[in-house]
């Protein structure tokens, strides 16, 4: 549940059948010190619980990398942002935490892990289920190396694999979000390369897609991209009076159409698509799928 400013009203929010579990982004470490800010409501908790949802609150490190070093750097700054994130489960009755840190040095890996070690055995005692958000495996050095993925999975719970984005939004080459082959291949290689119980990974799904639009200057490819939503995509096709057809290296339902000297190029996120990534988390028997 993406929080920004304000947090959503759960009247508009209607039935969410198949999802037992909602993640609000409510608390960012905004400081060298480690402080915790909230955006945390008791009402939606409240709303959750009631319909046998668990709330497992996001803390994010505000994908600050000079910042995280600094608030991750001591025990007694990593203590400080546990003591504050047990303190906000307890007064928000909290069923667990989710860990999302991006944009971090590789040279604070261990400190990432040691944060987790030591978070872990307070928050089960408290009853508290610890999960953390990973990307697929790469050479990124901000968004990839700093993850041990190994010892991470010998800690906690869960661990959300956010499979996407393959092609993202300054990708050079036009491309699926996420295709079914690639994003089967980030999760095998978390099991197989760091020994991740299949039954800990999640797999996150995107509900967007990215309309490509590929044009010709000087004789010279030029590629540029725009991400929607499932929704508005479902909205363009009928406007432009087109439809998708399988493409089968991907897994997903494709379309490509002309406007002016420019052609569009989409690999859709859709009911196709996501009817896959559900029977591949069932054929790897992971332990549940996120978006």
């Amino acid at each position: 549940e993406a929080v920004y400013t304000k947090n959503p009203s759960t009247d508009s929010i209607g039935e969410l059948p198949g999802v037992n579990v909602v993640s609000p982004t409510w608390f960012s470490i905004v400081d060298g010190e480690g402080t915790v800010k909230s955006k945390a409501v008791k009402q939606y908790v409240s709303w959750a619980h009631n319909r046998n949802m668990e709330v497992w609150g996001l803390m994010d490190n505000s994908f600050d990398p000079d910042m995280t070093t600094e608030a991750l750097s001591t025990f007694d700054r990593r203590s400080h942002i546990i003591k504050q994130m047990l303190a906000y489960a307890k007064q928000y009755k909290l069923d667990g935490i989710n860990i999302d840190f991006e944009n971090v040095h590789t040279k604070d890996k261990d400190h990432v892990v040691q944060f987790v070690r030591e978070m872990k055995p307070l928050a089960k005692a408290r009853g508290l289920i610890v999960s953390i958000d990973v990307t697929p495996k790469s050479n990124s050095e901000m968004w990839s190396l700093f993850l041990d993925r190994k010892r991470l999975g010998e800690t906690i719970d869960y661990m959300m694999v956010m499979a996407y984005d393959e092609h993202w939004a300054t990708s050079p080459k036009a491309g699926s979000v996420s295709s079914l082959p690639w994003a089967e291949q980030s999760v095998r290689r978390i099991m197989e390369e760091d020994a991740v119980p299949s039954s800990k990974l999640v797999l996150g799904v995107p509900l967007y897609t990215r309309v490509w639009t590929e044009t010709s200057e000087a004789g010279e490819a030029k590629v540029s991209s725009k991400a929607i939503g499932m929704e508005k995509l479902q909205t363009l096709l009928k406007e432009k009076k087109v439809k998708g057809s399988l493409d089968a290296s991907t897994g997903q339902n494709y379309v490509q159409f002309t406007e002016g000297e420019s052609i569009m190029k989409i690999w859709m996120e859709d009911g196709t698509s996501l009817q896959s990534r559900v029977n591949m988390a069932k054929k790897l028997k992971l332990g549940g799928i996120a978006s």
